[in-house]
């Protein structure tokens, strides 16, 4: 069994009860329980699908199988998206064009990200040959189906769409950026490996940083394809920064 599975129900059934012990003592700054409970249905359906995908694909760590899991769990992704679209329209998910004047924030914080990832990757990374193929997923595929999820359908549901005192906007509006940024977090540091839980607190640190900027991505352009794109190229970078030792 793949190494997340396990973890995302952790991540998704305990963070469901702890939010929903959040609305019921904090009035007015969550939406309703149906759609907390699809903020946290999504992680399941979302690592469902790359399971599925993997599983299709023939081999959990061969390459086809990783292109197939991405790819089936992008469309699971969406098909998720699709069905919540009574909770969440497509341009409240951020699938719609960014701000105009938002470019030059995008990029700094993209150099910004850029640069502590791939010097986490050449001084600390195990040393990897570079692969195009490797490159080329990383660059398409590695942080798509996250972003649909972390930056695209869980901001909007957990967005409140009926009108609330200003100090309910200001806390909905954190932890809209919280609660999908913690799980992302999560979903990282924590595996399930040889039969026992594993947590990593490098991996779960790297996705903290990482996940808040990206999510300040999101927030600042609202769009999820600024993210996205940050995202892969990001990851993508991290396969040449590895190859850097060789």
């Amino acid at each position: 069994m793949p190494p997340f599975i396990l973890p995302s129900l952790v991540v998704a059934i305990p963070g469901f009860l702890i939010i929903a012990v959040l609305r019921r003592l904090v009035d007015g700054v969550l939406p309703s329980y149906g759609s907390l409970a699809l903020v946290f249905l999504g992680i399941v359906a979302q690592t469902g699908s790359l399971f599925l995908g993997m599983f299709i694909g023939g081999h959990f760590q061969s390459p086809i199988g990783l292109w197939v899991g991405k790819l089936a769990s992008v469309g699971g992704t969406l098909l998720f998206i699709w069905l919540c679209k009574s909770q969440a329209s497509w341009r409240d998910i951020g699938l719609r064009s960014s701000q105009p004047k938002t470019i030059g924030l995008t990029a700094g914080l993209f150099f910004v990200m850029a640069g502590v990832t791939w010097f986490l990757a050449h001084c600390y990374a195990p040393r990897q040959a570079f692969s195009a193929g490797a490159f080329a997923f990383m660059l398409l595929l590695s942080g798509t189906d996250e972003e649909l999820l972390f930056r695209g359908a869980m901001p909007a549901l957990l967005r409140r769409a009926d009108e609330t005192g200003r100090r309910q906007r200001a806390v909905n509006t954190g932890l809209v950026f919280t609660i999908p940024t913690i799980a992302f977090m999560l979903m990282h540091g924590l595996r399930f490996v040889d039969q026992h839980f594993a947590f990593s607190w490098q991996a779960l640190a790297l996705a903290g940083f990482g996940g808040c900027i990206l999510m300040c991505i999101r927030l600042s352009t609202r769009s999820v394809w600024p993210s996205l794109i940050v995202h892969n190229m990001v990851n993508a970078g991290s396969v040449v920064a590895m190859a850097l030792w060789q």
